[in-house]
C-alpha cells in the first residue's frame, strides 16, 4: 500500500458558499489511523483524528496533541485547536486532500454526506493527479484552483436528490444464494457488517447514510406470462404512508440480469391493482399469493469507483401459512456515488460475490448458488397451498 498523507485544508468561508481560491489556507497534517481514500472516494470512521502539524499560514500554531473532533464541514468552532485562537474563530474545514508524497500523486476531495457510520468526500479532481511540487502546500496551491472550479461545476452533486448515479438505471444485476433451511439473518447481517466496518472487504467502506437497513412489507405479484416480450411480473408493494410502490421486472427466464422499474408514492389502494393491471399491462396475468419479506441490508461503497453494492438477507413467509416459508441471500449493486464515470461493474460485482461466499461457508452456513426468484417462490406456495387445502 502507497503511503498516503491527509490534509484536512481549512479557510475562512463558513458559510462554504464562495468557490474562489482563498487568499489564505491552512493544512491540518492528520494521523491516517482514521481514514482512508480511492481515486472517488475519501472515507472517515467519525473517530477523533489526532492533528500532527499545520502548515500554510505560520500565524497559527496547534496546540499539543489537538484532535479534530469531526471531520466534517459542520465544524464551527476550531478555536481551541491552535494557541492563541483569535485567527481560528472563523476557520471550517472545506476540503481534504490525499498526498502520495514518493509518486507526487495529490487527490482532493469535498464533503458530501456525514452520518453514524461516518463521513464521505468524493474527489472533484478527477482522481489522483500528477503534480510537479514535492512540497504539499504547494502542491495544494497547485492543485486548488482545479479543485474549486469542479466543485463549482459539480456542487448539484451535492444535494442529496442529485448524488446517486447509477450504470444502466433500468437492470437489476444480483446473485442470489439459497437456504435449504431459514439461518439468523439477523445475527448473520451484524456479522457480515461487522466485517464490513473492519476492512474486511479491501477498498470498500460502509454506505455513509444507508449502511444497515431493515426493511418489513407485503408483496402482491401478478404474473405476466404472455407474450414473450412482456414476461415477468408487476407486484404491489403498499407503504406505510398509505401510498404504493409498484415494481415492474421483465425477463423470458431467470437470470442475475433483469430489467425492473420502480414506481414509489403512487395513490393507489390494493383494490385497484386488478385494475391496474388491466391498464398497463399488455399480455396474461394471473395473480399469485401475497408474501411478507423481512430484510436486513448492509450496504457498501467502494473507494476507488463509488459504486454502492448490497448483501441482502432476507426471509419471506406466506400470512397464515407459517410453514411456507423461504429465506435468500442477495448479493446486488445498488447505485453509485463519484463524480467520476461509473465504471468497474463487474470487477466489483464478483469480488463481492467471492467475500459473500468466503463469508458463508466461513460460517457454515449451507446454501445453493441459483436463480430461484421470489417469483418462483409464490408460485410454489399456490401449488402448496391447493395440495394442503386437497389433504384435508
Amino acid at each position: 500500500m502507497t503511503p498516503t498523507n491527509y490534509f484536512v485544508l481549512l479557510d475562512d468561508d463558513a458559510a462554504f458558499h464562495r468557490f474562489a481560491p482563498p487568499a489564505h489556507f491552512l493544512l491540518l497534517d492528520c494521523d491516517d489511523t482514521h481514514l482512508a481514500a480511492g481515486a472517488s472516494n475519501l472515507f472517515h470512521n467519525g473517530r477523533p483524528i489526532t492533528l500532527r502539524q499545520a502548515l500554510g499560514d505560520q500565524r497559527l500554531r496547534l496546540r499539543d496533541r489537538s484532535r479534530l473532533e469531526a471531520l466534517t464541514p459542520f465544524t464551527t468552532d476550531l478555536t481551541s485547536l491552535f494557541d492563541g485562537g483569535g485567527d481560528a474563530s472563523r476557520l471550517t474545514p472545506r476540503l481534504v486532500f490525499a498526498w502520495q508524497a514518493q509518486r507526487r500523486l495529490l487527490n482532493c476531495y469535498r464533503f458530501c454526506c456525514s452520518s453514524g457510520a461516518g463521513t464521505v468526500a468524493l474527489s472533484v479532481t478527477d482522481g489522483y493527479q500528477k503534480m510537479r511540487a514535492a512540497d504539499p502546500v504547494d502542491a495544494v496551491r497547485s492543485l486548488l484552483p482545479v479543485a474549486l472550479a469542479n466543485a463549482e461545476r459539480h456542487k448539484a452533486r451535492f444535494a442529496h436528490a442529485h448524488r446517486y448515479t447509477k450504470w444502466r438505471p433500468d437492470i437489476e444485476l444480483e446473485r442470489k444464494y439459497t437456504f435449504p433451511h431459514v439461518p439468523d439473518i439477523w445475527r448473520l447481517a451484524n456479522m457480515i457488517n461487522r466485517e464490513i466496518v473492519d476492512g474486511a472487504l479491501p477498498n470498500f467502506v460502509p454506505e455513509v447514510g444507508m449502511d444497515f437497513q431493515v426493511w418489513d412489507y407485503e408483496s402482491y405479484i401478478h404474473e405476466i406470462a404472455d407474450p414473450k416480450s412482456e414476461r415477468g411480473y408487476i407486484s404491489f408493494i403498499p407503504q406505510c404512508d398509505g401510498l404504493m410502490t409498484v415494481k415492474r421486472k421483465w425477463f423470458e427466464e431467470a437470470a442475475e440480469e433483469r430489467i425492473e422499474r420502480l414506481s414509489g408514492n403512487l395513490d393507489l389502494r390494493l383494490d385497484e391493482a386488478d385494475d391496474f393491471v388491466a391498464r398497463n399491462v399488455a399480455g396474461v396475468t394471473g395473480r399469485l399469493p401475497c408474501f411478507r419479506r423481512k430484510r436486513f441490508d448492509v450496504n457498501f461503497e467502494s473507494l476507488d469507483t463509488g459504486n454502492i453494492f448490497g448483501i441482502y438477507l432476507d426471509i419471506c413467509r406466506i400470512p397464515h401459512q407459517p410453514h411456507i416459508v423461504f429465506s435468500q441471500c442477495e448479493v446486488e449493486y445498488c447505485r453509485t456515488r463519484s463524480l467520476l464515470e461509473t465504471d468497474a461493474i463487474y470487477p466489483e460485482y464478483e469480488q463481492t460475490n467471492a467475500f459473500t461466499v468466503d463469508f458463508l461457508r466461513r460460517h457454515d452456513v449451507p446454501y445453493e448458488q441459483n436463480l430461484f426468484s421470489k417469483l418462483d417462490f409464490v408460485r410454489h406456495a399456490e401449488q402448496q397451498i391447493e395440495d394442503d387445502a386437497r389433504a384435508q
